[in-house]
C-alpha cells in the first residue's frame, strides 16, 4: 500500500489518468487496437527476417552494396526483371551453369544476389566469390586443396563466381575453375558465372569443358540494357 502511495505521489491527477487510459487500451477488446498490434508484430517479424537474410548472405561473401540494392528494386517491368526470371528458371535445373555477361553497372551482381536470397528462403546454402579470389586462395592452400578451399566452394548449393573477365586464363586457373564447375555440375548444384565480356567472348573465355556442360544445363544471359540505376529511375517515373 505504501508503494502505491509513493507512486501516486510522483504523479499528478492528470498523469495518473493518462496512465490508466493507456492501461485500459492495452486490455481492451477494441478490434482496431488488436489489428494495429498484429500489424506491428508482423512488421517487426519481417524486419527481423530481412536482417537475418542480410547477415547470412553478407557472411557468405555477397557484397553489401548489392544486398542493399535488393530493397530498392522498382515495381515496374524492366529488362533486368525479365532476365532475372530467366535465371531463376535456369537454376532450377540440377547442375545448371548460368553465365551473366554485359557492361559494368547493369545489375548482374544484384541479380545473382537476388537469386541467392530466394534460395536462402528455401533453406539453400549460397556463396559468392570473385573468380580471381578463388584461384588465389587455392594457390595459397596447395597442400590441402580438396579438404580446404576446393571443398568450401563445392559445398554450397548455389555458387556465384564474379568478375570472371579479370581472371587470367592460365593453365592453373583453367584447370581449377574447370574442376570446380565440373564437380558442382556432377553434384547437381547450380553455378553462376558473371563477367563484363561481350557476347562473342563468353564461350572462349569459359573454355570448352564448361561450355559443353552449360549447353546441357544452363545458358548465357546477356545484360546489355541501360545501367541498373537508370532502370530503377525509369520504372519509378513510369517510363
Amino acid at each position: 500500500m505504501n508503494n502505491v502511495h509513493s507512486a501516486a505521489a510522483l504523479c499528478d491527477d492528470q498523469e495518473i489518468a493518462g496512465i490508466l487510459n493507456r492501461l485500459e487500451a492495452l486490455v481492451t477488446d477494441d478490434p482496431e487496437t488488436e489489428e494495429r498490434a498484429a500489424l506491428e508484430a508482423a512488421m517487426r517479424e519481417e524486419l527481423q527476417r530481412r536482417e537475418d537474410e542480410f547477415c547470412l548472405l553478407s557472411s557468405s561473401g555477397f557484397p553489401r552494396r548489392a544486398l542493399h540494392a535488393l530493397d530498392t528494386l522498382p515495381d515496374g517491368e524492366t529488362p533486368w526483371k525479365a532476365a532475372r526470371r530467366r535465371v531463376s528458371a535456369l537454376v532450377k535445373t540440377p547442375g545448371a551453369i548460368v553465365a551473366l555477361h554485359g557492361p559494368c553497372g547493369t545489375g548482374k551482381t544484384v541479380m545473382a544476389s537476388s537469386i541467392a536470397r530466394g534460395l536462402t528462403r528455401l533453406g539453400r546454402s549460397c556463396r559468392y566469390s570473385k573468380a580471381y579470389d578463388f584461384c588465389l586462395a587455392l594457390r595459397q592452400d596447395e597442400k590441402a586443396r580438396e579438404k580446404g578451399v576446393m571443398s568450401r566452394f563445392k559445398r554450397p548449393y548455389f555458387l556465384v563466381l564474379d568478375e570472371f573477365h579479370e581472371l587470367k586464363r592460365s593453365d592453373f586457373a583453367a584447370y581449377s575453375i574447370d574442376r570446380l564447375v565440373d564437380a558442382r555440375f556432377q553434384a547437381g548444384k547450380p553455378t553462376c558465372i558473371i563477367s563484363n565480356l561481350r557476347a562473342e567472348e563468353v564461350e572462349p573465355a569459359l573454355g570448352p569443358a564448361i561450355v559443353s556442360r552449360m549447353h546441357e544445363a544452363g545458358g548465357v544471359i546477356t545484360c546489355e540494357w541501360a545501367s541498373f540505376r537508370e532502370l530503377r529511375e525509369e520504372a519509378e517515373q513510369g517510363g
